[in-house]
């Protein structure tokens, strides 16, 4: 009897940490899509203001979107993160590679503008290096074969924008961000539950075994 309750006890906290993985999965897998749908867009909208000479400030192009996805970010975080009590040592180490991610390309794009002779086109394979980094490192500390390809469609991407540092360079790093962050995410993110669910079992498997 004392044998089963530790048993049941176990399988309990396996189920926990699974089902805690699940959400802190989901809530970074969402907000990865959205962001990466955001940037998308401003990229885009950016690439067609500059072909087409349209009259619009970058400025409004950028930061109604961010405040939007800010205030988005913020009303989803302060749902979901109750249902999150801890984070997994290695959730808190992908954070902080990608915080350093951002700081850097947050960093070379203000840089970029605030030079006069360097050629503006070619941040977005300066940006798109530092992504690939980014994914690479991701895939490697989670185990994650879709980021690892990710990244090498970054970086192979990036060549061809060092290649061709042009207007159109905007309309393929939006295609970019297409490929290789929201759909490896979207998948992650619908695939995840299915992946938690087998890890269960086969522990449960295990375990009679």
């Amino acid at each position: 009897m004392y044998q089963v309750e530790i048993e049941t006890r176990e399988l309990n906290q396996v189920r926990m940490a699974l089902e805690q993985g699940r959400n802190v999965s989901r809530f970074n897998g969402l907000l990865n899509i959205f962001w990466g749908l955001i940037a998308a867009k401003c990229v885009i909208s950016e690439w067609a203001v500059e072909r087409f000479n349209w009259p619009i400030l970058s400025l409004y192009i950028w930061l109604p979107t961010f405040i939007f996805g800010c205030i988005c970010t913020w009303v989803y975080a302060g749902v979901t993160l109750n249902k999150i009590h801890s984070r997994p040592l290695t959730g808190r180490f992908v954070s902080a590679i990608w915080g350093g991610c951002l700081m850097a390309l947050a960093l070379v794009g203000m840089g970029g503008w605030g030079m006069q002779n360097i050629n503006l086109h070619l941040l977005p394979a300066i940006f798109s290096v530092i992504i690939g980094i980014g994914f690479f490192i991701h895939g490697v500390i989670d185990n994650r074969i879709v980021f690892k390809f990710s990244a090498y469609g970054w970086w192979l991407g990036s060549v061809g924008l060092f290649y061709k540092p042009d207007i159109d360079a905007l309309a393929c790093f939006s295609l970019m961000i297409i490929l290789f962050h929201v759909l490896p995410a979207s998948w992650l993110w619908l695939r995840d539950p299915v992946r938690n669910s087998q890890q269960f079992e086969n522990y449960i498997s295990s375990e009679h075994n």
